[in-house]
């Protein structure tokens, strides 16, 4: 099967209002930065599938070294604190931020850590800037999404 990218080059695909492509490498998903630890080398065949409903593409990588797979799944893992420092600017030391993921609250939040790799988006929010938690000045939701947000069809 010939492929249709550039093997080894990341897509860039979150443009023209489309949403951020999903990635499967060796049938497992992924986020982007997975590529980031491909070389051209490493890929069997890339394949972006384009699809017009939703606007969001998928990319199918096939590696020639099954265990290389392995190794991106076991690279760096954050803990939700490291994730924060990284996403959230402007906290104070007194600021309270409270953890979400995958629209779940977090209530454990010492020991959990979670692979970069499959951090898909994550989304900062303010208490101030709702209108239901404003008597919460120094509050920061911090959502955490480890898969692509679903949507519906009405």
């Amino acid at each position: 099967m010939a492929s249709q990218a550039q093997t080894g080059q990341k897509a860039e695909i979150a443009l023209n209002g489309r949403l951020p492509a999903i990635y499967k490498v060796d049938g497992t998903l992924l986020n982007d930065k997975a590529t980031d630890y491909l070389k051209e080398k490493d890929i069997e065949v890339k394949k972006i599938v384009h699809t017009p409903f939703p606007q969001r593409d998928t990319v199918y990588i096939t590696l020639k070294d099954r265990k290389l797979l392995t190794k991106i799944l076991l690279a760096t893992r954050l803990t939700v604190q490291q994730i924060a420092q990284q996403n959230v600017s402007g906290i104070s030391k007194t600021s309270q931020i409270i953890f979400l993921l995958n629209d779940t609250l977090i209530t454990q939040t010492a020991k959990l850590k979670i692979s970069s790799l499959k951090v898909f988006n994550i989304k900062v929010l303010r208490a101030t800037k709702t209108s239901y938690y404003t008597n919460f000045p120094d509050v920061t939701f911090l959502y955490i999404y480890t898969k692509p947000v679903p949507f519906y069809i009405r």
